[in-house]
Parts: structure tokens; C-alpha cells; sequence
């Protein structure tokens, strides 16, 4: 997702939260001031287009060059469905695989 905008977070920022954050999915601080966004945007250099890259904004910042990401649940076809294979439960790794049954 690098190159279009940069992506709003619901995450808090702390700059020092993953120094002492869980190692599967952290889910930031609790509260804060700024925000993170994510990813890179058409304003960068091509040296900072990552995918990776976190940063913070004030939530009330309104800059063109950061967005969000529009998703919707769907039920799911009755001639497809969403494997999801556990590779390590104890620390919440899966492996999904879209299977399609057509003909």
C-alpha cells in the first residue's frame, strides 16, 4: 500500500511502545495524543516508499497526502469460503486460503 496516501490507525502513538509491546498483533497504548498512519504516499521519495513505515499525526490533521482504508463485512458465497489454518495458536499466527468451489 505504499505510494497512494499514507493510512490513518486507530492505534494510539507512542514512540517508545514497541520496545515493551507484545510480539504477535500489539494494538498501541491504551490512549494518547497522536495517531499513527502508516505506509508511504505519492508526496515521498521513492527511498521512503515502505509499506512498514509508522509515524504519528494529530487526528484532527487534514493533510492530502493521508487516508483511510474502506472495508465492509460480506457473507460469504455459498460456492466459496475462507479456510483458516491455525500454524501456532498459542501466539495467534493463521494462515488463511480463499478456497473456491466452482465448476
Amino acid at each position: 500500500m505504499a505510494g497512494n496516501v499514507l493510512e490513518w490507525c486507530v492505534n494510539w502513538y507512542d514512540a517508545g511502545y514497541y520496545a515493551n509491546s507484545p510480539e504477535y498483533n500489539p494494538t498501541g497504548p491504551v490512549s494518547g495524543i497522536m495517531r499513527v498512519i502508516r505506509g508511504s504516499s505519492w508526496s515521498y521519495p521513492t527511498n521512503r516508499m515502505r509499506v512498514s513505515r509508522r509515524i504519528e499525526k494529530h487526528p484532527t490533521s487534514m493533510p492530502d497526502y493521508i487516508g483511510f482504508r474502506c472495508v465492509k463485512n460480506v457473507a460469504p458465497s455459498p460456492l466459496s469460503c475462507l479456510y483458516i489454518h491455525p500454524l501456532d495458536k498459542s501466539k495467534g499466527n493463521f494462515l488463511s486460503t480463499y478456497v473456491s468451489l466452482t465448476k
